[in-house]
């Protein structure tokens, strides 16, 4: 609590506000004013419209909070996206609480890139990619990733190999994840894995992928 005395002149007798603060004038004129409790505007840096968040802190887009997420920070998605999103050299989570990531209108481009780096992503969706992009949902490069809780499905690559997710000399570990429903037109419509990359799996689903063409490594994986 504050307790500032001042002196000012009011022409009204009775509480009236000065500068957002509550304040009682027993008498008119120049009248010595005690304040005894100031009432701070309390604002809300997310805003209705964006889609994710870091900390107190809002976003419009999705690329934007990777873009200045810190080390070792984590993301909220707030809504369901249409957006295409890539991170490199970064070290972050992404939590999208259950929310679904698609490509933007009209994009024929990877959804999800990441490039070097730490990265965790649960909770959520990624669906629909279309692109000749390797990799039409997620694109994985040189770097360490962990799945917790994700579903990749419903991801087309209208060329080549590799549908749902493309792991390229990167470490991935997927726990409670599913990985379906996703199309190449050769090989690997689920996963493909490149250059000595890994990848491990605990209650993890593949199914109902597919090659449109006769390929030779396998439509899940």
């Amino acid at each position: 609590d504050l307790d500032i005395a001042f002196q000012a002149k009011f022409t009204n007798v009775g509480e009236t506000s000065f500068f957002g603060t509550k304040v009682s004038v027993s008498a008119k004129n120049n009248t010595n004013v005690s304040v005894k409790e100031v009432t701070t505007p309390q604002y809300n840096a997310i805003a209705s419209t964006d889609v994710a968040s870091i900390g107190d802190e809002g976003y419009s887009t999705l690329q934007d909070a990777i873009d200045a997420v810190g080390d070792d920070g984590t993301i909220l998605l707030l809504k369901d996206i249409n957006e295409n999103v890539s991170s490199t050299n970064k070290n972050y989570t992404l939590d999208m609480q259950d929310h679904t990531i698609r490509p933007a209108e009209g994009s024929t481009e990877r959804i999800y890139t990441i490039t070097g780096g730490t990265v965790i992503l649960k909770n959520g969706t990624i669906t629909e990619g279309n692109t000749a992009d390797i990799g039409a949902g997620l694109a994985v490069f040189d770097s360490s990733l962990k799945m917790n809780n994700v579903i990749i499905t419903n991801n087309k690559k209208t060329s080549g190999v590799a549908g749902g997710m493309y792991i390229d000399n990167s470490d991935v570990e997927m726990v409670d994840c599913t990985v379906s429903k996703n199309v190449s037109i050769s090989d690997c419509g689920g996963i493909l894995l490149r250059n000595g990359a890994s990848l491990k799996g605990n209650n993890l689903t593949v199914s109902e992928n597919k090659t449109t063409d006769s390929g030779t490594w396998g439509a899940g994986i």
